[in-house]
């Protein structure tokens, strides 16, 4: 099992037993569940930045996440006015292309929106983006969406003959995946009040811990795969040919 899937599980793990401890407290007269969540909802943003940062080294989504949680938790919390976001969203660009530098990863072809190299590391914040991947040997890469959309188009690439593995984030927002009718595909993921699938069978993968992977087309002999590591909250990850 890879370890992206199991930070996966264990992200999943911690939410669901805070939200079991807060519902159980409110039950028992302790508190009020709906106000806690009401307040510290974007704390749960923090936490997926986190491991994506820490345990998947997923370092632009990671870093995208944590940035958008801790503004909108202070704003929250009243620590910022609730009208900073409104007013300092661009930032947040300043902030993405900052850390893209400093990773020094593989440069896009401006304007075309076309990927030069076998990976793919693409960010859609309040926007969308439609990039074109036309390598013979992809190997993946990460593609995040918030509050925006990704539709990532691989109908004319070919997968490295060690497969590919692609992280999906979408928060908000949607990536979408278009590949070659033939490919196998293996979705995993951690859908939460999102959701994730393959269009082309119709089907979806399972929410929480218990997610497993599963190949949505019959591969051809020894053929290589495209494994798409899915995490969706309030918003959609989808394979489409």
């Amino acid at each position: 099992m890879r370890r992206s899937h199991v930070s996966g599980r264990i992200f999943v793990a911690v939410l669901l037993i805070a939200l079991g401890v807060l519902f159980l407290l409110d039950r028992h007269g302790y508190l009020d569940a709906a106000y806690v969540i009401s307040r510290w909802w974007p704390s749960a943003l923090i936490l997926l930045g986190l491991e994506k940062l820490l345990l998947d080294r997923a370092r632009s989504s990671g870093f995208i996440l944590v940035a958008i949680g801790v503004c909108l938790q202070l704003t929250r919390l009243e620590y910022l006015d609730r009208h900073f976001i409104r007013d300092w969203w661009p930032l947040a660009l300043i902030a993405v292309g900052v850390a893209w530098l400093f990773q020094a990863r593989t440069p896009i072809e401006r304007g075309s929106g076309e990927w030069s190299g076998d990976t793919l590391h693409s960010v859609a914040i309040l926007g969308s983006h439609t990039p074109i991947v036309r390598s013979q040997a992809f190997r993946g890469g990460d593609v995040s969406a918030v509050l925006g959309n990704v539709s990532v188009d691989l109908r004319e690439a070919r997968l490295d003959k060690a497969g590919a593995h692609l992280d999906a984030t979408a928060v908000l927002g949607g990536v979408e995946v278009r590949v070659p009718a033939d490919w196998e595909v293996v979705i995993t993921g951690t859908p939460i009040l999102g959701g994730a699938q393959d269009s082309r069978l119709g089907r979806r993968v399972p929410p929480g811990p218990a997610a497993e992977a599963f190949p949505s087309a019959a591969p051809p002999g020894g053929a290589p795969r495209l494994a798409i590591r899915a995490t969706a909250l309030f918003g959609q990850v989808e394979v489409k040919d």
